[in-house]
C-alpha cells in the first residue's frame, strides 16, 4: 500500500471518530435530558423516578466521556500519533466481539466482524501505516531495473564459396 493511500485511509478513520463524538454527544443530551424530565417527575411520583433519573445522569455523563475519547482518537489520528495507532488495535479488537451480540442481524455482525478484522489489519499489521505512525520511513518495493544485456547474435550461414581453382595450370 502506498503512503498517501493509508493517509487517506486514516483521515477517513479520524473523520468517523468525530461524526461518533457528535452522535454520541447527542445521545448525551437526551440522556441527560430523560434524566431531568424524570427527576422533576421524581418529585411527584416517588423513588423509583428518582433512580431512572440519577441513572440517566450518570449515562449521560458516561456517553460524554466518551464522546471526548472519540474526539480525542480522532484528533491523534488525524495527526498520525502512534498512541492514536494504538487505540485503534485495541478497539478492533474489541470490536471482534460486537459478533456475539444478541442485538444485530447476521449481516450486521458480518459487516463488524470485517470492520474489525480490517482495522486490525490495517493499524496493526500494514508496514505503511506503521511508518506513518512511528515516523519511520515508509517500505519501498524492489525497484525493477532493467538491465542491458547484449544478446549474442545468431552467426549467418556461410555461404558456399566457388572451390577456388588450383593454381596449377595443367600444361
Amino acid at each position: 500500500m502506498e503512503r498517501g493511500t493509508a493517509l487517506i485511509i486514516t483521515r477517513i478513520y479520524a473523520v468517523l471518530a468525530w461524526i461518533g463524538a457528535i452522535f454520541t454527544l447527542l445521545a448525551a443530551l437526551a440522556l441527560f435530558g430523560i434524566g431531568i424530565g424524570t427527576f422533576g417527575g421524581a418529585m411527584l411520583a416517588g423513588l423509583g423516578a428518582g433512580v431512572l433519573a440519577g441513572m440517566g445522569a450518570f449515562l449521560a455523563f458516561l456517553f460524554v466521556l466518551f464522546a471526548l475519547l472519540d474526539a480525542f482518537i480522532g484528533v491523534g489520528l488525524w495527526q498520525c500519533k502512534n498512541w492514536a495507532r494504538i487505540l485503534m488495535i485495541i478497539f478492533g479488537v474489541l470490536g471482534l466481539f460486537s459478533i456475539f451480540s444478541l442485538f444485530v442481524t447476521p449481516v450486521q455482525s458480518a459487516v463488524n466482524l470485517a470492520i474489525a478484522l480490517f482495522t486490525i489489519w490495517f493499524f496493526g499489521f500494514c508496514t505503511t501505516t506503521k511508518a506513518l505512525f512511528t515516523g519511520a520511513p515508509a517500505p519501498v518495493a524492489a525497484p525493477v531495473v532493467a538491465v542491458n544485456v547484449p544478446v549474442a547474435k545468431k552467426a549467418k550461414p556461410a555461404a558456399k564459396k566457388p572451390a577456388k581453382k588450383s593454381a596449377k595450370k595443367k600444361k
